[in-house]
């Protein structure tokens, strides 16, 4: 792999906005440009490296990055979402403890004030990995959001090391970062106005920054800023987000035009799909190690799992409403209720409950918003709070009988609440034929059974299942999850779909085989009865009985 090297010199906006600053690349001497332990990625890497060392590099990176990711989402389960000194600790052992294949990762090694060729290889990877990975998390808007959150999380990491204070004016000048330093003249005339500790006061060496008031937004939260006349007086070592919020905003450009450019790159047939699938086993398959089960068999769910679970099981009532979620990322109060409760049945532990609808509520609201005014009601659903009384997921009877929805409301049952056109149309999309559609509609009409009705739904959806009556939304789940381990045994597809297995018989085997059997694959039906004799189990196969019993059991 070759990175452009036919440049000489790079233009680069200052922050400042004023103008253009000429950096040089260092192509004559390497060394030069990994002088400083912090790296802002204005210079692009040259020359060439393997594609195994080019997944090397990024699978550090990746590491590095998990950690941040996993540290963002514990800070967003805090009730201020602020970063003190104990999560910065937490954060800085972390990353220098991260996973490498060299003996120190390079954000480890990249701190050392030796410039040793063992520091420099550090800082090298450090500048590769980083432009490796824009190639790939400039893709989409989400990856972009995501690279650039837990990338500024790794510089604040670095930012809030004491021992690079006295260093950070000439990196910053270096980079580009065109801050107005403040003359030691109007320093010490700004001594009696502002209230820096005494230690500082007396320092000759103090550098304080005069920048525009709206670039200092974040740094006068902290109430660590002079402001006068439209500029904020800052010292040095408090310019963190200052520097970050820079960072954020050159890195999003960056990622946007190389987004643009993409098409061009030569290397994107060979190095993208490494690096999307370096990106999948460390970042999105990091809970694979995960039990899958409980200790009683019952599948665990996770919340990575949600979406393929409910195109596969998952009722029509909280079908709509997942698919809604997802849409609008919001549920009003009766939509999360029947919801939570129901994802809850199913195994979604409080945890991940809290991570699934705090990640989809954050696309339109903030981390603070969703910890004040959603996430008491997750955990009151499961007894952490009020009565402690752990909640039951509704019925069937209840989400049809009790608070109809109303215009902007996301929960009900489409039988019950939908009209004509949309329960067609919903049918249309969920890949009900024609046939079986109208089948359906004229039961909601006619009848007003809408038991009856999902009842229906659930036999086309799963036709190699025996009929059921639905009495409620878990246990549609709970026998459409029975269908598919079943139909590993029985293919769905095998064109013969009167072979199916007896209701009474279903119940007893579901249970006695599960875990002989959920890992066998039948080419034949004759394989399955022969495996099934051979078990000595009493299963016959025979048409299918529906059950006449439509008795709801009382909660």
């Amino acid at each position: 792999m070759q990175f452009n090297a036919n440049r000489e010199t790079r233009l680069w906006k200052g922050s400042s906005g004023t103008g253009l600053k000429e950096t040089p690349l260092v192509g004559h001497h390497m060394t030069n440009q990994y002088d400083d332990s912090i790296n802002f990625y204005t210079i692009p890497p040259f020359g060439k490296i393997s594609l195994e060392e080019s997944e090397d590099m990024v699978a550090e990176r990746l590491n590095l990055l998990m950690v941040c990711d996993e540290m963002l989402k514990n800070l967003e389960k805090t009730s201020n979402f602020k970063r003190n000194k104990t999560y910065f600790e937490s954060l800085e052992n972390r990353l220098l403890n991260a996973e490498s294949k060299n003996e120190k990762n390079f954000y480890a090694m990249g701190k050392q004030k030796s410039k040793n060729m063992e520091v420099i290889n550090a800082r090298r990877r450090d500048q590769i990995s980083h432009f490796l990975l824009r190639i790939y998390y400039c893709r989409s808007d989400e990856l972009k959001k995501w690279f650039i959150s837990r990338e500024c999380e790794i510089l604040r990491a670095r930012l809030m090391d004491n021992s690079i204070t006295a260093d950070l004016p000439s990196i910053l000048a270096k980079n580009g970062f065109n801050f107005q330093e403040v003359p030691e003249e109007e320093r010490r005339r700004l001594m009696d106005q502002i209230n820096w500790n005494n230690t500082l006061r007396q320092s000759v060496n103090i550098v304080v920054y005069k920048i525009p008031f709206e670039e200092s937004l974040e740094a006068i939260k902290t109430r660590k800023v002079f402001l006068n006349a439209g500029n904020a007086y800052i010292m040095v070592q408090d310019m963190v987000s200052v520097i970050c919020s820079k960072f954020r905003a050159e890195l999003s450009h960056s990622l946007a035009i190389m987004q643009l450019s993409l098409h061009q790159l030569e290397e994107d047939q060979r190095l993208i799909p490494r690096l999307q699938s370096l990106h999948t086993h460390i970042i999105e398959n990091r809970n694979s190690s995960v039990k899958t089960e409980d200790e009683l068999g019952r599948e665990i769910v996770r919340p990575q799992m949600i979406d393929g679970l409910s195109k596969e099981s998952f009722p029509p009532c909280m079908q709509n409403t997942h698919e809604i979620l997802r849409r609008e990322h919001h549920l009003r109060h009766y939509g999360r209720l029947h919801y939570g409760l129901f994802l809850k049945g199913i195994g979604l532990s409080l945890e991940d409950a809290l991570d699934f609808f705090r990640e989809e509520f954050i696309k339109k609201t903030t981390p603070e918003k969703f910890q004040k005014e959603y996430s008491y009601n997750i955990r009151y659903n499961y007894g952490k709070e009020g009565k402690k009384v752990v909640g039951k997921a509704y019925s069937c009877q209840k989400i049809i009988n009790d608070n109809p929805p109303g215009t902007a409301d996301t929960h009900g049952c489409p039988f019950r609440h939908f009209d004509a056109k949309n329960l067609q149309q919903f049918l249309r999309k969920q890949n009900i034929n024609e046939n079986q559609s109208q089948e359906i509609l004229e039961i909601v009409a006619n009848e007003q059974n809408y038991s009856k009705a999902c009842s229906k739904y659930f036999s086309c959806k799963h036709y190699w299942y025996p009929e059921m009556n639905v009495y409620h939304p878990n246990q549609y789940y709970t026998e459409s999850r029975k269908a598919f381990k079943m139909s590993a045994l029985t293919p769905p597809g095998s064109g013969n779909q009167s072979a199916l297995l007896t209701a009474n018989d279903m119940s007893m085997t579901a249970n006695a085989t599960a875990d002989s059997l959920d890992e066998s694959v039948f080419e034949t039906e004759d394989e399955f009865d022969k495996s099934v004799a051979a078990m000595d189990l009493d299963v016959s196969v025979a048409e299918p009985i529906a059950c006449t019993d439509s008795t709801e059991p009382q909660e």
